[in-house]
């Protein structure tokens, strides 16, 4: 399994400086910056974190552009489903029914998506998201 240690890094940044919980299900961090979709974080479970840009076309319908889940449960955050405009749903790791555990991986795949989700991430960190992210 491959993780995204960068996009750990950063989300946990953006977190601890707008005082989001990573360990409260149901918590959800918006954030908006000039030029770019939102860029949304939240917790689904207790081993579950989203981070997704959400394209808005009209303001009853948003789009997550790319939307990536990581499993959090082992500590470092392994990135197990993605969602884009183009190429649509994609799970690359069952989850045990308590969400507790990784039960089957298609890893070739899984490591190509930890590998986007580090490029995102330094993308997150380069636009400038930690500085200039105002909350929605």
């Amino acid at each position: 399994m491959k993780t995204s240690k960068k996009m750990q890094e950063v989300i946990t940044q953006l977190a601890e400086k707008h005082g989001l919980d990573l360990t409260n299900k149901g918590t959800c961090l918006r954030l908006h910056m000039p030029h770019y979709d939102r860029l949304v974080v939240e917790v689904l479970h207790d081993n579950l974190i989203s981070v997704a840009h959400v394209y808005e076309p009209r303001p009853d319908v948003r789009v997550a552009d790319p939307g990536i889940v990581f499993f959090t449960g082992y500590g470092p955050w392994i990135p197990v489903e993605v969602n884009q405009r183009i190429g649509g749903y994609r799970i690359y790791a069952v989850l045990s029914t308590d969400f507790e555990d990784v039960v089957s991986l298609l890893k070739e795949r899984q490591a190509d998506l930890a590998s986007f989700a580090e490029m995102w991430a330094q993308n997150i960190e380069d636009q400038g998201w930690l500085e200039e992210g105002v909350v929605v």
